[in-house]
């Protein structure tokens, strides 16, 4: 204080939005929304990772079950009938669910003529069948004797049918999981060297 009474000390604000008379706002920090949300660059990273991760391995899991759907059918089908006989058939029936352009088969009951007299036979997974089959057409089948009743048709044995789509989804999710496998050895091989 000087001898005329005015104060000399600085105040101890000043230059930080407070005048020497006191206080221009209230003394306390004002705060920015960003200074709540910003994190360092290690831990957004570290979420960001994570969040691929979660993600891979969902996709993995759905792309793989989704294939093993498809495929449950066609493997099915290879089980029974690789190593059976190819035999020629006459159609007694054709079911279809689109009846008024013979599309998409329901069931197709078939007769076989065997040593033992005809066989009534029905093919397993009719839906991969052949479209436009009417009754008295000729075709051929796959027929197992020790699985009577049952009959498939040989295109539906195919390396194609079985890749396409089940064998590519079971391959995608597969290889999705792979590589997040191949990544977290990696994580885990750093984190102990270093």
């Amino acid at each position: 204080m000087t001898s005329n009474g005015q104060n000399t000390s600085r105040h101890p604000y000043a230059g930080y939005g407070f005048d020497e008379a006191g206080p221009a706002y209230p003394a306390h920090p004002v705060y920015d929304w960003r200074d709540f949300t910003s994190e360092s660059p290690g831990r957004t990273r570290a979420r960001r990772r994570a969040l691929r991760t979660l993600v891979s391995l969902v996709g993995a899991v759905a792309f793989t079950i989704t294939g093993v759907v498809f495929d449950c059918t066609k493997v099915h089908l290879w089980v029974h009938f690789a190593d059976a006989d190819e035999v020629s058939a006459v159609v007694t029936e054709a079911e279809y669910v689109k009846a008024e352009s013979r599309e998409s088969p329901a069931a197709i009951r078939l007769t076989i003529a065997t040593d033992d007299g005809p066989v009534q036979v029905t093919t397993d997974d009719p839906g991969s069948g052949p479209d436009g089959l009417s009754a008295g057409d000729r075709v051929r089948v796959l027929f197992d004797p020790a699985r009577p009743g049952h009959a498939a048709f040989p295109d539906q044995l195919d390396w194609n049918a079985i890749a396409f789509p089940g064998g590519a989804f079971t391959v995608i999710g597969l290889g999705l999981a792979g590589q997040e496998a191949v990544l977290a050895a990696r994580l885990f091989r750093n984190r102990r060297a270093g």
